[in-house]
C-alpha cells in the first residue's frame, strides 16, 4: 500500500492505468485507491472529475460504487503510453 498523503499529485493517467492492470473490468473506489499515495475519499473526487470529462463511469450496487474505464478513458491512456515511448 502507498502511503497516502493529500499533497501527492496522481494524474489521470495514472488512476487510468490502474483499471488496465485490474484482470477486472470495474473497480470499487477502494481497489482504485489501495496502490496510490491518495485517500479513498480523494481518489472518488477525481474519479467523479473524470467522470464529468467521459474517462470513466459509474454505478451504484449494493450501497458501493462501481467504476469502469470508458472508450474515451482508454483513448486518453493510450495516447498517454504512446507519448511516452516516442
Amino acid at each position: 500500500m502507498a502511503k497516502r498523503g493529500s499533497d501527492r499529485k496522481v494524474s489521470d493517467d495514472r488512476i487510468l492505468l490502474e483499471f488496465l492492470l485490474s484482470p477486472d473490468p470495474a473497480l470499487f473506489t477502494s481497489e482504485i485507491s489501495d496502490p496510490l499515495p491518495l485517500s479513498r475519499q480523494r481518489i472518488n473526487d477525481l474519479l467523479n472529475n473524470m467522470e464529468e470529462r467521459g474517462l470513466v463511469t459509474s454505478k451504484t450496487a449494493s450501497g458501493r460504487r462501481l467504476w469502469w474505464m470508458t472508450t474515451e478513458g482508454h483513448k486518453k491512456v493510450s495516447e498517454a503510453a504512446r507519448e511516452d515511448l516516442t
